[in-house]
């Protein structure tokens, strides 16, 4: 673990007053961490706009070096497709990025659900390269904020690492399929706790707990979210029912503005969700054990027959019944982060 931000011999400090110097050695679960030097120098609009707009920056992306390895399979007289499997982690700061594995394909017209093995003339480093080329060219202008007066400019970070997958290379360095499943697992039942808080979606009641103009890192965030993410006044007026670029801040504002999916793969990637799904249901209605080797038979899915209701559901509600149970329960995490023994009080 080596020093925050040693540049404590000249001392700087930000417009505030606040030192921008730290020579501190901070612990993983430091709280500290992730957190500005000067919260009231950090841009928390541009903050939330990036977790908006990352999905559609990932999207130009994968359009960029799609048509980049397309160019070059041209050349040769091939046809190539990349498949992907993503996540999206938060940072402790709240600033999502993504994991993902790629896989270069061949293609053929005539047989589309046929995956084939790429052509020889795209080697791992030509797609590797690629990768890197897309991600480092690839950017995009939001549109202009009515209420800020500005647009932003959302590209990808210096924190890119491209790596090549390497397949059967058992005690070897390099990264191999199994350890990139395992990553890619780890992080695809993940949401915001790595900021230190798990919100539920907001609403009009709600925000006011969790957002706040002249607070914390995280309240400022949540703040800027429901800001910017208001309905446009003039659209409404003139019965515009289209939603706004910025509008899904609002509804992302639990997760600091983003608004995607934690976990997302190409159609051709591997076997869909649904099939797991219902290769699930048949075998539990027909008592399958699902960790036998025997593939279990999807053709008489629609057999009514065999349809057995397992249990009914209803749904009852979310989150605290009243805002007094909310707000004892803040109080005992905030009272359980600080270590602290909480004085709680129940206001009736």
């Amino acid at each position: 673990v080596m020093a925050c931000r040693p540049h404590f011999r000249d001392k700087p400090v930000c417009k505030h007053g606040r030192p921008l110097y730290c020579a501190a050695k901070h612990s993983t679960d430091d709280k500290k961490v992730g957190t500005p030097m000067c919260v009231d120098c950090y841009d928390h609009n541009r903050h939330v706009v990036w977790n908006l707009f990352a999905p559609q920056l990932w999207t130009r992306t994968a359009i960029a070096w799609s048509r980049a390895l397309t160019k070059i399979a041209r050349r040769h007289g091939e046809k190539v497709r990349v498949r992907y499997a993503k996540v999206a982690e938060f940072q402790h700061r709240g600033l999502v990025h993504f994991h993902a594995l790629l896989r270069l394909d061949g293609y053929d017209p005539a047989q589309p659900e046929q995956v084939l093995p790429p052509p020889a003339c795209i080697t791992a480093h030509i797609f590797q390269h690629a990768i890197a080329d897309a991600v480092a060219s690839t950017a995009l202008t939001t549109p202009e904020h009515s209420d800020a007066g500005q647009s932003w400019l959302i590209q990808w970070g210096k924190q890119v690492d491209v790596r090549i997958v390497r397949t059967g290379m058992p005690g070897s360095d390099a990264i191999t399929e199994t350890r990139v499943a395992g990553y890619l697992a780890k992080y695809a039942t993940k949401s915001t706790e790595a900021t230190g808080v798990t919100l539920r979606r907001l609403n009009d009641t709600t925000v006011d707990y969790y957002a706040d103009p002249d607070g914390s890192h995280l309240e400022r965030l949540i703040d800027a979210a429901w800001t910017l993410g208001r309905p446009d006044p003039q659209a409404t007026d003139s019965g515009d029912t289209a939603p706004g670029p910025f509008e899904g801040l609002r509804r992302g504002a639990h997760q600091y503005g983003f608004a995607g999916h934690f976990s997302t793969k190409s159609q051709k990637y591997s076997t869909t969700l649904s099939r797991l799904r219902t290769a699930r249901r048949i075998a539990a209605v027909r008592g399958v054990n699902p960790s036998a080797a025997t593939p279990v038979d999807l053709s008489n899915d629609a057999d009514e027959a065999t349809t057995v209701t397992l249990a009914e559901w209803t749904y009852h509600g979310s989150g605290w019944l009243t805002l007094a149970d909310a707000a004892l329960a803040m109080q005992a995490a905030a009272a359980a982060r600080e270590r602290k023994p909480a004085n709680l009080t129940h206001q009736p």
